[in-house]
């Protein structure tokens, strides 16, 4: 062993073993013997946390500027600040349905402990959807008795009501304009950024047509939601509110987002919400909302759902009121409950910068009120037009919605260490504390492994040199 260790200690590549074995004083075979020590204790200490530091699969953020040239418009959904119109409400007053409604609305909103039924008894969870559609703002043009005045594309093409998508939301109807799902209109893109490459759109809030019997909302207008097209239409819990007799302009920043899955610290998911709904963060907790709404009451909330299994009921207008509402409301508030929804691998963000301005202004309102009461063949009295500005401030939004700029921000999640970079840091370490390298590693191999295998073999012949001596002095040996 010591002839060697001798000879593996003249030729290693680590620096200073020699003079621990040949130094001419034993001072400095000491001396040198310490550094070797505390370069081997340097090393050690660094590679276990070097090592610990990559198990830990922590990423980086790497943030850098695209531009697709033709960039895709997001989609927009529009929400009525008013769920039910006045005018159906009345019309239909003496309908079970609507006085079941009303009844129940009431009772939600005072907070009532009353666990009295609905006067009708059982109105299923159906009809009180059916009773949300029909009865609900529409996106039907204007003269036809809905919210669209007009609708304009990037590319200059008009939009109408079949190119939205209605949904239902806890915000009441929404409308959908450039979504993925089943609207005609193709998706909208853009190569220019500007007010003059905008969505456009020309609404009237409605707000004569606003109910007070279920719950008149505080505020007047619509709430705006800019979203990416993979994304429910969540307007209750996300978006703006805009009222009406402003133009409003919507400067949008689109930000991309790409993490990485487990084991990294980021930890993203990809996976599918259900059959053809693609993973989204938002889209998850939606789905986390009502997982515990059917635990907690046995059916699922009136709403537009992601869960799309089958068995699972819509709530009766009961459930609706007593159970669904509330554990929805619940979901987020309470602390108990955990949802795992991680951040989608790829996600697309759009930040909006809203500013606005009053609208009419009173030459643009002169213009329109000369040419609606012309069209209408009415006179063209100062008193007339003042009174058309006032309904149009009363009621209409512009709104345009465009890209500040084409430029979009791509954050992208690597590892903060890759194989690579952990076998380089492990070759710095050696080469900084012990003057080493991975080939040292080898020599150190090379010598344990020759060392092994001579004291297998000496063990060995030792063996062989002892059964043969035992076999020779046998008295069965002279037979």
């Amino acid at each position: 062993m010591a002839a060697l260790w001798r000879e593996f200690s003249e030729a290693t590549t680590v620096h200073g073993l020699r003079f621990v074995n040949f130094g001419q004083s034993l001072k400095r075979r000491l001396f040198w013997g310490a550094l070797v020590l505390v370069g081997t204790a340097l090393f050690a200490s660094q590679f276990i946390e070097t090592v610990g530091n990559y198990f830990k699969f922590k990423v980086n953020t790497v943030v850098y500027l695209s531009n697709d040239g033709n960039t895709k418009f997001p989609a927009i959904t529009i929400c009525n600040q008013n769920a039910l119109r006045k005018s159906k409400l009345e019309a239909n007053k003496h309908d079970a349905i609507v006085q079941s409604l009303l009844y129940m609305t009431r009772k939600f909103i005072d907070n009532s402990t009353s666990n009295k039924s609905t006067p009708d008894g059982h109105i299923t969870g159906q009809q009180l959807r059916d009773l949300y559609f029909k009865y609900g703002h529409s996106m039907e043009h204007i003269d036809e008795g809905g919210m669209l005045e007009f609708c304009r594309t990037p590319d200059g093409s008009l939009c109408s009501a079949k190119d939205f998508v209605r949904t239902l939301t806890f915000a009441g109807l929404c409308y959908t304009l450039n979504s993925m799902r089943t609207a005609q209109m193709k998706t909208a893109y853009s190569s220019l950024s500007g007010n003059l490459a905008s969505i456009r759109l020309i609404l009237s809030t409605q707000v004569d047509e606003y109910s007070e019997a279920i719950g008149k909302s505080s505020s007047t207008g619509i709430r705006l939601l800019v979203h990416d097209q993979l994304d429910p239409p969540l307007a209750d819990t996300h978006g703006m509110t805009i009222g009406p007799g402003v133009a409003a302009s919507i400067g949008i920043r689109k930000q991309k987002i790409k993490s990485k899955k487990y084991p990294f610290e980021s930890e993203c998911d990809d996976k599918k919400l259900g059959p053809g709904v693609p993973y989204s963060r938002l889209g998850c907790l939606r789905r986390c909302q009502e997982k515990f709404v059917v635990k907690k009451c046995g059916c699922n909330n009136i709403v537009d759902t992601i869960l799309n299994q089958t068995g699972i009921k819509r709530c009766d207008m009961d459930q609706t009121f007593m159970c669904a509402l509330p554990a929805a409301t619940e979901t987020f508030n309470n602390q108990k409950i955990k949802c795992s929804c991680p951040f989608a691998c790829e996600s697309t963000e759009y930040i909006p910068t809203l500013s606005y301005s009053p609208y009419p202004s009173d030459i643009e309102g002169r213009k329109l009120a000369i040419k609606h009461l012309t069209k209408m063949k009415k006179n063209t009295t100062e008193e007339a037009i003042q009174e058309f500005i006032k309904e149009e401030r009363r009621n209409k939004i512009i709104i345009d919605i465009f890209y500040h700029q084409l430029d979009y921000l791509t954050m992208m999640h690597v590892p903060a260490t890759t194989g690579g970079g952990l076998i380089a840091e492990i070759g710095g370490l050696l080469g900084i504390s012990l003057g080493a390298s991975f080939l040292t590693i080898i020599e150190l191999l090379d010598f344990l492994f020759f060392y092994l295998f001579q004291k297998i073999s000496k063990e060995k012949k030792s063996q062989t040199s002892v059964s043969s001596k035992e076999t020779t002095s046998s008295p069965m040996a002279a037979i």
